[in-house]
């Protein structure tokens, strides 16, 4: 297409690609179009610099979407482009500073820039304040350093700003400021920030979605940012922030992200019972309270995922936590809980009843409109939690967290039987209660979980046999019974083929492959019988049975041996004749081998005395 001039004018072009291949210029027919308004070529791989002569050629353009080409400066064209509404330029080769360029002055009427994943360097340029009708801002995953300039925030048209994923040190918008615009969407995790939240975060009635994690954040969490009536979700993890979690009474708020800092304790009453608060993820921090007091807190609310992993939640596990009737995920680990497992734990269903709609919240929490003919270009907030399950932490993330249910128990100080209820828990694919004090045998109804496919009961203190129906468990990829008081052979069928050596040690009791100790048979018969631990539904009662019933029909066969042989002795005077005749003959045999041995290792002892000796032993 190098010679290529075509004798018409093109309005709409679209040649978005997924397929991978290398860098290649672009198009030289291009060269010839001067009514193009909607450009894309997303994935095409275009090399060279940014092309701005499409601008300058084609002066009526509203849209261009450059994304996922091999771009490398960006240029603006030589005169002001009123009429561009969208400029889509992410994931290229794009370097330098934007700050050299006086970008409002040549997109005065630009809506929405998205300049993501390139390797833009320097400060965020004050110009952008001048961009009155900008919705759309998009500056993540690059290198700008420096401040957070309050111009930004004084764009009255400014829905989303996204600045996360780069290298800033300072926020020095918020003070003294009356308008702080209309942003719902604001994104600046993943920097350098430092200093406590912005004071400005009480002024911005309209914001929706706040994510500031990641960070150095100090301080308490302001009472105003828990007041935000319009405030769906919320991300201040992994930042340094102390002091007590405020009370989210008069806030919407969804999704609650508050990990990884050194909070110390909850309100009095953080959460309303009105409350639509769907997810709470509180792991890693320092948290000294009684989990009977958040559950109560938290018993009228239909939430679907807690996580307080890693705190210093006290008391027993009140049976009120049943009343969440929609969790799909439970993680109280490594607290210090104490007391039993509430058998109502195992009639929860553990799993969503309409995950549709779960996805739906978790892979969008605002949707961000655009007046462009093309689809939705920016991704929506895909909501994440991380889960120990399989042996390893990972994150979960959009539909796969909506369809996600899970119970993780371990690390605490829990004792008493394990319920038998939760065997009930068919759907969920995840239980964890290792490292507590849980004694008694293993449920025979976990042969009911063939949703589960991670099992974790290690360092415990429970005994018995391994229930021979869990290898049935089809779904079952990680099993963990390590550093018990289990006994007998490991069934080596269905799944248990699967598990390697670590999955059993530390149960002296167990044996059997893949345990190096050999199963030994056990003795037939003994003065005390071998009784093996009871168990209703393995059938290991059969083993004693079998060996008693051997030996009584030994005994008996012998003795009737002997009372038929008498019998035929006294009835045939031959037969007693011959017997002794061979008896007698057997014993002079004896006597003289004992003679002709026995006088050469005792010389001391006369004949006549082991004569006496032979004959008494013979009589006897």
């Amino acid at each position: 297409m190098k010679n290529w001039v075509p004798k018409f004018q093109l309005q709409v072009l679209s040649l978005s690609s997924t397929t991978e291949s290398h860098s290649h210029p672009i198009p030289s027919f291009l060269h010839y179009q001067y009514n193009l308004t909607h450009l894309d070529f997303t994935g095409c791989k275009l090399k060279g610099e940014f092309p701005k002569w499409l601008l300058e050629n084609n002066t009526k353009m509203t849209n261009l979407v450059l994304k996922n080409c091999s771009f490398t400066q960006f240029q603006v064209p030589s005169h002001p482009h009123l009429h561009l509404a969208e400029m889509i330029v992410s994931d290229n080769a794009i370097s330098g500073q934007i700050s050299r360029h006086n970008i409002s002055s040549f997109f005065p009427n630009l809506e929405t820039l998205d300049m993501s994943e390139n390797a833009i360097s320097g400060s965020i340029p004050r110009e952008f304040g001048l961009m009155k009708l900008l919705q759309t801002l998009d500056l993540s995953n690059n290198q700008l350093s420096g401040e957070i300039p309050r111009e930004l925030i004084n764009i009255s048209s400014l829905q989303t700003l996204d600045l996360s994923d780069n290298q800033l040190t300072k926020v020095i918008f918020g003070v003294g400021h009356k308008h702080t615009g209309s942003v719902s969407s604001l994104d600046i995790s993943n920097n350098q920030l430092v200093g406590k939240i912005p004071s400005l975060i009480k002024n911005m009635s309209g914001l929706e979605h706040l994510s500031m994690s990641n960070n150095h954040f100090e301080g308490s969490i302001p009472l105003e940012l828990a007041e935000l009536k319009n405030l769906v979700y919320l991300d201040l993890s992994q930042n340094n922030l102390t002091g007590e979690i405020p009370p989210f009474i008069s806030s919407s708020v969804k999704i609650i992200h508050l990990n990884n800092n050194h909070l110390s304790g909850l309100s009095k009453r953080t959460f309303r019972g009105g409350s639509s608060l769907k997810l709470l993820e509180l792991s890693h921090n320092e948290v000294t309270h009684s989990i009977q007091d958040m559950v109560e807190d938290l018993s009228f609310i239909d939430m679907k995922i807690l996580l307080v992993k890693g705190n210093h939640f006290n008391g027993d596990i009140p049976s009120e936590l049943c009343k969440l009737k929609g969790l799909t995920i439970l993680d109280l680990s490594h607290n210090n809980l104490t007391g039993v497992i509430p058998k109502c734990l195992g009639r929860m269903p553990f799993y969503n009843v309409y995950p549709e709609e779960l996805r739906r919240l978790f892979y969008g929490i605002i949707p961000i409109e655009r007046n462009s003919r093309f689809e939705k270009r920016l991704p929506d907030v895909e909501e994440r939690a991380n889960f120990t399950t399989k042996g390893r932490t990972d994150t979960y993330m959009g539909s796969i967290l909506a369809y996600m249910s899970a119970i993780d128990l371990s690390h605490n100080k829990l004792k008493g039987n394990i319920p038998s209820e939760l065997g009930n828990l068919e759907s969920i694919q995840s239980l964890h209660l290792s490292n507590n004090d849980f004694t008694g045998k293993i449920p025979t109804t976990f042969s009911k979980l063939r949703q589960t496919e991670s099992l974790d009961l290690s360092f415990n203190k429970l005994s018995g046999q391994i229930p021979s129906q869990l290898s049935e468990l089809t779904f079952l990829s990680s099993f963990n019974v390590s550093y018990n008081n289990l006994s007998g052979a490991i069934g080596r069928k269905g799944q248990f083929l699967t598990f390697e050596e670590s999955c059993f040690r530390g149960n002296p009791l167990l044996c059997g492959p893949p345990l190096a100790k050999i199963c030994n048979p056990a003795p037939i018969c003994n003065h005390a019988p071998v009784i093996f631990p009871s168990d209703s539904n393995s059938g290991n009662n059969g083993n004693w049975v079998d060996k008693f019933v051997f030996c009584v029909t030994f005994a008996v066969s012998y003795a009737s041996f002997l009372l038929v042989t008498a019998a035929a002795l006294y009835i045939n005077p031959y037969w007693r004749q011959l017997s002794f005749y061979y008896a007698e003959l057997v014993s002079l045999n004896c006597y003289y081998f004992i003679e002709d041995n026995m006088c050469n290792i005792l010389p001391c002892m006369s004949k006549t005395s082991l004569s006496c000796v032979f004959t008494l032993s013979v009589i006897q």
